[in-house]
């Protein structure tokens, strides 16, 4: 079985042998909308899934992160999909717009980094990048996916008082593990690569501008991912990364790196929309650190 494979164990293999006929293996690497770039044993193909398209659900559909069954193309270098598995976990939330519906936004992810970052002193930047009640509901999101939730402050480097906002976040979120990295100085990479064991899926989720992408690249050894800058004036990133990946580490783990999301609303079934400014709690508190 190929490495790009990883993570392919008892279950997938289970689900698959419930379907009929002599179906491949595959993992969707990449969605490009119309086509996905699919990991198979005989190495990245371009996968197609014309009759998948047809259902009316889009969470039906293959997502960056599912297993899938099909069969390579007579004459193609292509990779016909004809079955998506079904995930152990799937990270979702509200779509934008005035329906209360689901968007799926991984699969099969068994860990969830969820990213925000220091900025430049203590100021706005920080408090924007550093959002409590944003990771309140980044959180809820992940624990409803059924992946485990994992906190990382990243830029350790730019901050004055690090400690004291780690503290804080300690506080508030007691029963996560929290990782306080910086890429520039490689300060925390070591403890994060606790969390890439062979066969192990680890996704980062967060605002743009937290460095993801720079961690991703960091953790692979090697420039896989275009990086952005973030205004020092309003802490805004640019969004370097438009779409969903996976990248094979070089231990047999699996990175997913995710454009930047401001706000990620989480689904929660039969519950009617509600605009994301008039819901209690949020609008203007944030996170503030206890630094003076």
């Amino acid at each position: 079985m190929s490495g790009a494979l990883a993570g392919y164990d008892s279950y997938f293999q289970a689900e698959l042998a419930k379907l009929q006929g002599d179906l491949v293996p595959a993992r969707i690497a990449v969605d490009h909308g119309e086509s996905y770039v699919a990991w198979t044993p005989a190495g990245p193909r371009k996968a197609i899934g014309r009759r998948l398209a047809a259902r009316s659900e889009p969470t039906e559909r293959p997502q960056v992160g599912d297993f899938v069954g099909g069969a390579y193309a007579p004459g193609a270098d292509e990779f016909l999909i004809e079955h998506v598995l079904p995930r152990r976990t799937c990270l979702m939330r509200r779509a934008a717009g005035e329906r209360n519906v689901p968007q799926v936004i991984a699969a099969n992810l068994d860990v969830v980094g969820i990213v925000s970052a220091f900025g430049p002193g203590n100021g706005a930047t920080q408090r924007r990048l550093i959002n409590e009640r944003r990771l309140v509901r980044y959180l809820e999101a992940v624990r409803q996916s059924g992946a485990e939730p994992l906190l990382i402050v990243n830029k350790y480097d730019l901050a004055e008082h690090p400690a004291t906002v780690a503290d804080a976040l300690r506080s508030s979120f007691p029963d996560l593990p929290l990782v306080l990295s910086s890429t520039s100085t490689a300060s925390g990479l070591e403890e994060l690569s606790t969390w890439l064991r062979p066969g192990r899926t680890l996704g980062l989720i967060g605002m743009s501008g937290v460095g993801k992408s720079t961690l991703v690249n960091a953790l692979l050894g090697r420039a896989a991912q275009r990086i952005g800058e973030v205004r020092e004036d309003d802490a805004r990133g640019r969004h370097t990364t438009s779409h969903r990946e996976l990248f094979l580490t070089e231990h047999g783990a699996l990175l997913m790196d995710m454009p930047g999301m401001r706000e990620l609303a989480p689904w929660r079934p039969g519950e009617a929309h509600v605009a994301e400014s008039s819901r209690p709690g949020t609008g203007r508190g944030r996170f503030k650190s206890r630094a003076r």
